[in-house]
């Protein structure tokens, strides 16, 4: 299926791989933990990926798989929540280490980080949800240069989708077309000018590549 909509509201999970979190030196999250991407900055699939010239220090990529919802949800219910998700597709959410780790250290949010210009990538084909089980059963690959960094299985994420689209529906009214990505496990790397990206899940797959600007 190829959804040609503009993006609306995009959530995602941060930490919700328990290695993740241990590789960033945190502890895995007790509730879901998540936070926006702004919809202007996301690219497409087959779409690069730009580094700032001024931006000197890490950036990261991370795999993921993003869903998408076709019911309004406030203060759902699990149940409700599983019910409301349509499709899934692969997602990059790409990430200024250097960025984030001074704004944490200082108290800050993640926005900066996060919302540089491209520096979000989802795909354009989505394929259906197929349920809670079989979901769960689904790998997800992220690849660098042809060789796989990340990969896990989705039934390994703290927080499955229902669950994080509870908590967040508790704070944020979502509505037809919102997205959630679902956090990146173990394996997060540097990416530089050149570099090719790839993540794959079930049926659906995303590719970019990177250019320094």
């Amino acid at each position: 299926m190829v959804i040609h909509t503009e993006l609306r509201n995009v959530f995602c999970l941060g930490k919700n791989f328990a290695a993740h979190a241990r590789e960033l030196n945190s502890q895995p999250p007790s509730t879901p933990l998540w936070f926006n991407k702004l919809p202007s900055i996301f690219i497409g699939d087959g779409e690069t990926i730009e580094i700032p010239n001024w931006l000197t220090s890490r950036v990261d990529c991370e795999a993921e798989v993003a869903i998408r919802i076709d019911t309004e949800l406030h203060n759902a219910s699990p149940k409700q929540c599983e019910a409301a998700i349509a499709n899934y597709t692969c997602a990059n959410d790409i990430t200024a280490r250097g960025i984030q780790s001074d704004d944490r250290q200082a108290g800050l949010p993640w926005l900066r980080s996060k919302n540089i210009q491209s520096f979000g990538a989802i795909g354009s084909h989505w394929a259906d949800y197929p349920g809670h089980v079989a979901f769960a059963e689904l790998e997800i690959i992220g690849s660098l240069n042809d060789e796989v960094v990340q990969q896990a299985k989705l039934g390994e994420m703290i927080f499955d989708a229902a669950e994080a689209l509870c908590e967040i529906s508790r704070w944020h009214r979502l509505v037809c077309g919102d997205v959630l990505l679902l956090g990146t496990p173990q394996g997060v790397s540097p990416i530089k000018h050149g570099d090719q990206l790839k993540v794959c899940c079930g049926t659906v797959e995303l590719r970019n590549s990177v250019r320094q600007a």
